[in-house]
């Protein structure tokens, strides 16, 4: 079994602009900006403008940015990321990838457009089994009315299920359970890269995807935001079994008079799922070389970009990837040198105001790179040491490294 994203549009606000000046940029390195923006003839109905996005020499992605609405807010920026990156580039690689476009465009995430969280697996019997029950009426769906439709295609004349789909793609989410090996098999244009995740990841024989589509309106009805959170395996698994319920759960049929009063049919067990991602069930890359590798100046810019996000916005997940970028890169005595002169840029260069715990952030940050107390550098005198102000939970954090 394997989990993934398959397709993903990022809403971000800012000033998207092809004047980008690399050589006046404290961003840049050695005046050679990695990205390369370039503009198409023609923007969309929505949008005036349209890009595509290259990294490296790569394409990495679509872009679009100046509504034609005024009802939209002028600043949104939409960002595509192309299929094949999500088979071929570990999800570190593509939240750096994300941090480094926000950082050089000078842009801020927002939301999510939309998100297709994929899941694959050898289950024809599993889905085409569910599907049987569900039409003999032995099992019921549970939740409101829903639109379901079938897919078949035939073999030697006899009728064989291709897929199914569950709901409305205009809605805040639509579900498609299908052949993906037939799909891929049939496309115009097959997807080689697949095809060799699916190996690689030893998923061999017929492979049946379980996919969700969800839009806009899924994200804003969470209680909890996410943002990068969904470069984790783990992460998109929750999201599955979230988006399942009160939408594809079962009942069995026993003719009682409400749904809730039946007994539940479960057909697949989540908690065994995440217990295998939990065990360290990574994927395998289609592609063994990494695309996104960076000097250690460019290592070091992230660094202090993430730590800047981090201070401004107190959210766990810039802290995590901090911790994780300079441990990887051997920064962490250099971060140790410099974290303190950053703050003071922070407030007072940048007049980022704000209040932030520094003792517990010491505490934390010493915590994950090994360095014992003695070690500490002394404090220098900040405006913004407040010991009696507690923004930012650290709790559990070294745990999750």
């Amino acid at each position: 079994m394997l989990v993934t994203i398959d397709y993903l549009i990022m809403n971000f606000k800012g000033d998207l602009t092809l004047n980008f000046d690399v050589t006046a940029s404290k961003y840049a390195v050695n005046s050679n900006c990695p990205f390369e923006l370039n503009q198409e003839d023609f923007g969309t109905k929505i949008f005036k403008n349209a890009y595509t996005l290259y990294h490296e020499g790569k394409l990495i992605g679509k872009i679009l940015s100046n509504p034609r609405s005024p009802v939209i807010d002028e600043k949104l920026i939409q960002f595509q990321l192309e299929n094949y990156l999500f088979y071929t580039v570990s999800n570190e690689g593509l939240k750096n990838l994300i941090i480094a476009f926000q950082e050089y465009y000078k842009v801020k995430f927002d939301s999510f457009n939309r998100l297709d969280i994929a899941f694959d697996s050898n289950d024809s019997d599993l889905y085409n089994d569910l599907f049987n029950k569900l039409d003999n009426e032995m099992i019921k769906l549970k939740g409101r009315d829903k639109t379901i439709n079938v897919h078949n295609h035939t073999i030697n004349g006899v009728l064989v299920p291709t897929g199914y789909s569950i709901g409305k793609r205009s809605s805040s989410k639509f579900l498609r359970i299908y052949n993906k090996s037939y799909e891929n098999a049939c496309s115009r244009e097959p997807k080689k890269y697949i095809d060799d995740f699916h190996e690689l990841n030893q998923l061999n024989g017929v492979v049946w995807r379980f996919e969700f589509q969800l839009n806009n309106k899924f994200f804003t009805n969470l209680a909890t935001p996410i943002g990068l959170e969904i470069f984790d395996d783990l992460a998109l698994v929750n999201l599955l079994e979230f988006a399942e319920k009160n939408f594809f759960e079962f009942v069995y049929n026993t003719n009682k008079s409400q749904n809730q009063k039946e007994k539940d049919y479960n057909f697949r067990n989540w908690d065994k799922v995440k217990e295998f991602y939990r065990n360290g069930k990574g994927l395998v890359l289609a592609r063994l070389k990494k695309i996104f590798e960076i000097s250690d100046n460019v290592n070091k810019r992230l660094v202090k970009s993430l730590f800047r996000q981090f201070y401004q916005n107190k959210n766990s997940i810039y802290f995590k990837t901090l911790i994780k970028v300079f441990n990887n890169n051997k920064l962490s005595d250099w971060f140790v040198s410099k974290y303190k002169y950053y703050l003071r840029e922070f407030e007072f260069k940048e007049k980022i105001k704000n209040t932030f715990n520094l003792t517990k952030f010491e505490n934390q940050l010493y915590s994950c790179i090994g360095y014992s107390a003695d070690k500490m550098i002394e404090d220098l005198p900040l405006k913004i040491q407040d010991n009696s102000i507690n923004h930012v939970q650290f709790n559990d954090l070294k745990y999750v490294f």
